[in-house]
């Protein structure tokens, strides 16, 4: 019997073969409890379910890391290839960044391709800045 006439959920697990999940609740007549009804079902749906569920996460989620794992180190291949195949124009930035004292136009590698690139990048950003500020300056309509 529910205790103060409460509606009461449980889980019956010494029926038989598969748990059952019961609720329980009080039928009341002038504020006096008269009868109760119970109502049972089956839980074998839901172990099933969740069973599966363990299987599928205990399969795929060591191999999806696996697999990004194995991803992360052939990924790097080629990581400037864009940069590499990005279009020189004429007439290009001086070279602002060193990496060590050198100057990396004569050595063509990636990292100095990669400092050019950046540098190219600040100088269009300055100069939008500086567009952008001019345009701010101008004298208050009076």
């Amino acid at each position: 019997m529910p205790p103060n006439g409460l509606i009461t959920f449980e889980t019956i697990s010494s029926f038989g073969d598969t748990p059952l999940r019961m609720v329980t609740l009080p039928v009341a007549d002038n504020r006096k409890e008269v009868r109760i009804v119970q109502v049972a079902t089956s839980l074998e749906g839901v172990e099933a379910a969740l069973n599966t569920l363990l299987i599928i996460l205990v399969i795929t989620v060591p191999s999806v890391l696996a697999i990004a794992s194995l991803g992360g180190e052939f990924w790097p291949i080629k990581p400037s290839s864009p940069l590499i195949a990005s279009p020189r124009r004429p007439g290009s930035l001086p070279l602002k960044i060193s990496t060590n004292g050198s100057n990396p136009r004569e050595s063509r590698t990636k990292i100095s391709r990669l400092i050019e690139t950046f540098n190219e990048m600040i100088s269009r950003l300055d100069r939008s800045f500086i567009r952008s500020s001019s345009l701010r300056q101008t004298p208050p309509m009076s």
